[in-house]
């Protein structure tokens, strides 16, 4: 308020009608770290309510909340709004993507008689991720796929020939959601 700025050399008895612009102290350099209640949220829009359900806290809490939807995979895009005391507003949109994925996206090839160990993981989803191989085709002597892992598997061994094996990883999470990659390994006489 007006009558809490402070004042220096003030010798009136009036205040404020007999105050100047010399009795106000100058401060200068001042930064609001954080003024929560001068904004409040809300959300916009979600494009995909039944993928994501965001909430925003209340009070002091003014943080973002998203809750994803048991077996569910797809994208949603959301915006959220904040408005000052004042009615300005600015708005930000951002888009979530929620599904399984293996990985790396591919193997590296390797080299023969030499040591391989490369392990594919499956991540995203709900809960655990039963990994199933299936499609094996022009096993490498030396090279072993296990049929199946939960969350990782390890592609180890040495192989013993040059070649291209094939194969497909499907990821299947607690909620029922699948995603499949392909792999070959193509081990090679070079270093």
């Amino acid at each position: 308020m007006f009558n809490q700025i402070p004042l220096q050399n003030y010798t009136g008895t009036s205040f404020p009608t007999d105050t100047t612009a010399d009795n106000y102290a100058l401060i200068s350099g001042v930064k609001v770290v954080s003024r929560p209640e001068f904004l409040t949220y809300s959300i916009v829009s979600n494009s995909n309510p039944k993928l994501v359900t965001p909430t925003l806290g209340t009070g002091d809490n003014n943080r973002l909340t998203l809750a994803y939807a048991a077996g569910q995979t797809g994208t949603a895009t959301i915006t959220v709004k904040a408005t000052d005391t004042f009615g300005a507003s600015v708005t930000d949109t951002f888009t979530v993507n929620v599904g399984l994925a293996l990985s790396p996206a591919t193997l590296p090839g390797g080299t023969i008689n030499t040591a391989y160990n490369q392990t594919i993981t499956g991540s995203g989803g709900t809960g655990d991720k039963a990994l199933a191989v299936t499609n094996i085709a022009n096993a490498i002597a030396g090279l072993t796929v296990p049929t199946s892992g939960t969350n990782t598997l390890a592609i180890t061994g040495t192989p013993k020939a040059t070649g291209t094996e094939t194969f497909t990883v499907t990821a299947t999470d607690a909620g029922g959601a699948k995603t499949s990659t392909n792999y070959h390994p193509s081990p090679s006489t070079r270093r």
